[in-house]
């Protein structure tokens, strides 16, 4: 019985530590954290009811579609919208909203800090209309009045001349090209919908941009271009004998909207060679070593 005791006490013993422990641990997380991360499920439309239908909810696009009976009146559409008790959403649930002139972009806030963009789209049955249209995760903007739609896609999103858009069509119509469907968009694509009834159609263009990719498209010093290898992240300048190296400016250039470092123009030692970061929009960056040469003087043998 006494040795029984003695184990008990250890375990008890052994627990109070640990305890201890996760106490201290814990403590030093709030130390370095500080911050309060919002929970996003707090900003979100759970429901989104015209009558007795509910619409479709892609939260991941952050869309709402749906369909209405054939001849609905589009500009007082009142739709009741469920959220998050924390949450408070504009428009707001209940109010006549017009959507015939295509999407109505509804956020929503959470007393959290999260929020979030649904942009819905509702059509009447029949009524030859793209109510939202995707490639991947980039949604398109639809323009309903000029009848076009314009993706911007990331520059790791794939190439332009073999994308796979997604979309959703008012029920009671059809469409000349299916959704999932490949097709070069390196021009604009046209998408034709057509009513059931085969007298009513839409056409819309679709406008396909991509972000560049961080590069550096010319780097220059005293005229004089450098050789730029993008496949290993290296620029190679070669400059005449006696060129000063310990202090050049070089001239760079990249697609526009990128920020390069050190900046185009600013002085540089390229006794050794020197690291320029370019960033694009997408925050995604590309490092070059550039290396500065000089050319070895020419050497003349006078003979006789």
């Amino acid at each position: 019985m006494k040795t029984f005791n003695t184990k008990q006490s250890f375990f008890r013993f052994y627990g109070v530590l640990i305890a201890i422990a996760f106490t201290i641990f814990s403590c030093a997380k709030d130390d370095f954290f500080n911050d309060r991360v919002p929970d996003y499920s707090e900003s979100i439309v759970q429901s989104f009811k015209v009558g007795n239908q509910y619409a479709e909810i892609n939260h991941t696009l952050g869309t709402i579609t749906m369909t209405l009976p054939s001849g609905t009146d589009l500009t007082k559409v009142t739709p009741d919208i469920r959220m998050p008790e924390s949450a408070s959403i504009s428009p707001t649930s209940g109010t006549s909203i017009d959507f015939s002139n295509g999407p109505v972009i509804f956020q929503v806030k959470s007393s959290n800090g999260a929020n979030r963009k649904y942009t819905a789209s509702i059509a009447a049955y029949g009524d030859p209309k793209i109510l939202s249209f995707s490639i991947g995760d980039k949604l398109g903007v639809i323009d309903e009045s000029n009848r076009t739609i314009s993706v911007e896609i990331g520059s790791q999103d794939g190439n332009l001349n073999n994308l796979a858009p997604t979309f959703v069509i008012a029920k009671g119509t059809t469409v000349d090209f299916s959704s999932g469907v490949a097709r070069d968009f390196t021009t604009p694509k046209m998408y034709t919908i057509t009513s059931n009834n085969g007298y009513t159609a839409r056409q819309y263009t679709v406008n396909v941009t991509q972000i560049e990719a961080p590069a550096i498209s010319s780097f220059t010093i005293n005229g004089v271009a450098g050789i730029i290898d993008n496949a290993n992240n290296t620029i190679l300048v070669v400059l005449p004998p006696g060129t000063n190296k310990t202090a050049l400016s070089p001239t760079i250039t990249a697609p526009t909207g990128q920020v390069i470092s050190p900046a185009s123009g600013s002085t540089q030692n390229f006794t050794q060679a020197v690291n320029y970061t370019v960033k694009n929009k997408e925050n995604l960056t590309k490092t070059y070593a550039v290396t500065v040469q000089l050319i070895a003087p020419t050497k003349y043998a006078f003979l006789g």
